[in-house]
């Protein structure tokens, strides 16, 4: 029997199309996938990994930025890729890069890296061009790239502030909530103890009056 394979464009999975069969349901995420020519399912194919890979970059950049350390770092290699998007400025094209990072407090070394690069600052990328980063400290293969040095400090800087004043503020939220839910605890065992002593009261009134 003839299988034909697919990949859902919602999820990525494989499907799989059995001979004159024209839709199936994945069975990862039940969505209804049509059957396409080979091209077309190459190209889904390409962009699903594409959607993923962009992805990957976003939440390390996320993270980094919330708990990785600063550094200068200067540009090794550098080399475009076909992966073109539409950006706050434009259009950007992804670049790979070979850094080599240069921490305040460690040892330089070297890693690999991807960024989305403006279309129009793509000259401006390359080998020998220093980089503000930020990277794992437990684990160097982790680099994201904020931009070319001192340009971009002010913006960094100003969002790790608004950050920082953001965690700041939960935190008071959360000791505030401590706080409440401690003085609810005290006011309700000031009223148990104000109870029992009521009820003793009056058993010690109805005792006196026998």
């Amino acid at each position: 029997m003839t299988i034909e394979a697919q990949v859902c464009p919602q999820c990525g999975s494989a499907v799989h199309f059995k001979k004159g069969q024209a839709e199936i349901v994945c069975d990862s995420c039940g969505t209804t996938v049509v059957k396409t020519s080979a091209p077309r399912a190459a190209s889904l194919v390409k962009e699903v990994a594409e959607e993923k890979l962009l992805k990957e970059i976003t939440d390390r950049e996320t993270r980094l930025f919330r708990d990785g350390r600063q550094a200068t770092a200067k540009i090794l290699t550098a080399q475009t890729t076909n992966i073109i998007r539409n950006n706050l400025d434009g259009k950007g094209v992804l670049m790979s890069f070979t850094v080599e990072v240069l921490p305040k407090d460690e040892a330089p070394f070297n890693a690999e890296t991807k960024a989305m690069v403006g279309l129009i600052a793509i000259e401006k990328y390359q080998p020998g061009t220093v980089l503000d980063v930020s990277y794992d400290p437990l684990d160097h293969t982790q680099v994201s790239v904020e931009g070319r040095h001192g340009l971009t400090n002010s913006y960094w800087q100003q969002l790790r502030k608004d950050d920082e004043q953001i965690r700041e503020a939960d935190e008071m939220l959360r000791q505030a909530d401590e706080e409440y839910q401690q003085g609810e605890e005290e006011y309700r065992k000031g009223e148990e103890e104000e109870k029992q002593a009521d009820e003793k009261l009056q058993k010690l009134t109805r005792q006196r009056k026998k």
